[in-house]
């Protein structure tokens, strides 16, 4: 910190006129941050800095220049990596602001800016489903999400659209062999219930007996029936180990 200290006092300070950081360029990107963040306002900053909002007014309107220690201060606040990033061309600035999420303001999604945070949101978004920490959806479900059109997503972000089909495959296909595992189960407690009742072992019967239903849901008559029939099988196996059971009792006593 001491050496970004030395090296940006000489650079806002002491270089020639022809490279030092723009004060225009901090005037219009503050007027800019009041457009994106409307509640950004010369007191909120002032506040941020533990200076008054005059002095922010004045850097506004051209009449006083920040202090360095001010630079510094106003960097921090707005969550940047460094005092030349207040220097930033507008857009640029703004992306890194909104990238901080240092400002806990609204966003003003009237301003012209509003693409750079349905931009960030997206690539959040993609981000997060394809690194397992939000479950993936379709391709037309993160459309709306997002309030665009699959045409959009895959005309800005191909690469993300093929990346993401192919984990919500995996993740459908994984949920699917992880449901059948499931109805094994399920049925076999369900057979037993129609068995008490004295009904016939059929797939509509079981399916009445399911305590949850929609496992069901999405599976063919044909697909249900591999894990029906394997549900009889365990509840037959079930049925000899308990006389076995029963029958090792008796020799006990």
């Amino acid at each position: 910190m001491d050496n970004l200290n030395e090296v940006f006092t000489l650079f806002y300070l002491d270089t020639y006129e022809g490279v030092k950081p723009s004060f225009e360029s901090l005037k219009e990107n503050l007027k800019a941050l009041k457009r994106a963040y409307p509640e950004a306002t010369s007191r909120y900053l002032g506040d941020l800095m533990g200076t008054s909002e005059d002095v922010v007014r004045r850097w506004l309107s051209g009449k006083k220049k920040p202090q360095i220690s001010s630079i510094y201060l106003l960097y921090k606040v707005l969550g940047l990596y460094g005092p030349h990033q207040l220097f930033y061309p507008t857009d640029i600035f703004i992306s890194k602001v909104i990238l901080s999420k240092a400002l806990s303001l609204k966003f003003n999604t009237r301003s012209e800016f509003a693409g750079m945070v349905k931009a960030k949101s997206i690539i959040d978004s993609f981000e997060s489903m394809l690194s397992g920490l939000q479950p993936t959806v379709s391709r037309a479900d993160f459309a709306r999400m997002h309030e665009v059109t699959e045409g959009f997503l895959m005309s800005s972000y191909s690469g993300y659209c093929e990346r993401l089909s192919i984990a919500h495959q995996a993740r459908l296909t994984d949920l699917r062999a992880n449901k059948k595992k499931d109805l094994v189960e399920q049925f076999a407690v369900a057979l037993g219930k129609v068995r008490s009742r004295k009904k016939q072992w059929t797939i509509d019967n079981t399916i009445q007996y399911l305590e949850d239903p929609s496992l069901v849901d999405g599976f063919s008559s044909s697909e249900l029936y591999i894990p029906f029939s394997k549900a009889k099988k365990r509840l037959r196996e079930m049925d000899i180990l308990r006389k076995q059971k029963e029958k090792d009792r008796k020799w006990q006593v």
